[in-house]
């Protein structure tokens, strides 16, 4: 019988490919049974708590690579979501924000609500173009001392996802495209 062989990690692109696999490998474990997509309608994949939903929109708990993505919409730990998300430290969010204007601090009252620390590197992801972050945002952040970049969401998603996988202090606003 065949067995895939991988490769020892090493300190090039190997520990990060084999740190993404292990990561994959255990969202797929810790996947509910039953599940069903998730989407702002019905708030919260009860099957993951036995709380009530919360009154703020949809949140999984966790870190999630993300999928895939289109269609207005994600898709991450085996839900689906349509609309704009926040991919926190603390979990990964439904987010209002539909256009490059909406990226505000007030928009992002989850990613400085975070613990001091938490996030290093907010990846932004500005939809089909690059926009450029407001100036007054771009103060704010480097306040709270996070570093940001803003590019295409498509972009955004697998820079997301490979420093994710290297276990990096990252956080990420993805406006959702079609």
């Amino acid at each position: 019988m065949l067995q895939r062989a991988h490769p020892k990690p090493d300190k090039t692109l190997g520990m990060a490919f084999n740190d993404f696999e292990q990561i994959k490998s255990k969202q797929k474990k810790l996947a509910p049974i039953g599940s069903v997509p998730w989407r702002a309608s019905t708030h919260y994949h009860r099957a993951m708590s036995h709380s009530p939903a919360p009154q703020h929109g949809g949140f999984v708990p966790g870190r999630h690579l993300i999928e895939s993505f289109g269609s207005h919409g994600f898709r991450f730990a085996d839900m689906s979501h349509r609309g704009s998300i926040l991919a926190l430290p603390s979990g990964v969010r439904a987010w209002a924000a539909a256009a490059p204007a909406d990226i505000t601090a007030d928009a992002l009252a989850p990613l400085f609500a975070e613990p001091a620390g938490a996030v290093e590197l907010l990846i932004v992801g500005t939809g089909a173009e690059l926009v450029r972050l407001a100036p007054a945002l771009r103060d704010q952040l480097r306040a709270a001392k996070i570093r940001f970049d803003p590019m295409a969401t498509a972009a955004a998603i697998a820079t997301y996802n490979i420093l994710l996988g290297e276990r990096r202090r990252v956080a990420a606003a993805f406006l959702a495209v079609p």
